[in-house]
């Protein structure tokens, strides 16, 4: 499947997951940020930049949608891989105090594909991979009209045959509320 195929693929799926979830939602309780972070684990790292639309469910709850940018490069001394691709994430996110403002825990899965090339001893390529992530993510917004978004995730892609497993992300993304 080519690259356009695939991000195609992913928009259908993030506009199944908003057109089924409408009548769950309170219509006044929306927010649109921008965010770029970086992390990784053990010999990779990588930089994610994103747009998220987050939606209140209930008076503590909310879902949020992040379509996003992947750049990640692995390296263990004998093995190198360097990739990148678009992803999608759903994450269920509960505020203690009221949703979509302040403190924040949540938990979700994402769709990663992402194409890489490699090299090692032997020889070199690339290659193409769909992934599977699951992740727990920590934050809190702060403002009012303009809401900066602190926020660390962990996670795990559960199948991948890229050079991708745990990791740990470290962002900010700012946002409007409307």
């Amino acid at each position: 499947m080519n690259k356009s195929k695939k991000i195609k693929a992913l928009l259908m799926i993030v506009a199944g997951v908003a057109l089924f979830f409408p009548g769950l939602v309170k219509a006044e309780d929306n927010v649109i940020s921008l965010g770029v972070g970086g992390g990784g684990a053990f010999d990779s790292s990588g930089l994610v930049t994103f747009v998220e639309y987050e939606r209140a469910m209930t008076d503590n709850l909310g879902l949020a949608l992040r379509l996003a940018m992947l750049s990640y490069e692995y390296d263990d001394g004998y093995y190198w891989e360097d990739g990148d691709g678009p992803g999608v994430q759903a994450t269920l996110r509960f505020y203690p105090s009221e949703a979509l403002k302040g403190f924040y825990l949540g938990g979700g899965t994402g769709i990663w594909l992402t194409e890489w090339d490699w090299a090692d001893y032997y020889g070199s390529g690339s290659g193409d991979s769909s992934s599977v992530e699951v992740h727990f993510d920590i934050g809190a917004r702060f403002g009012s009209k303009v809401l900066i978004n602190p926020l660390a995730q962990v996670g795990y892609f559960v199948s991948s045959s890229a050079e991708l497993g745990p990791y740990l992300f470290l962002g900010v993304a700012v946002g409007v509320p409307f």
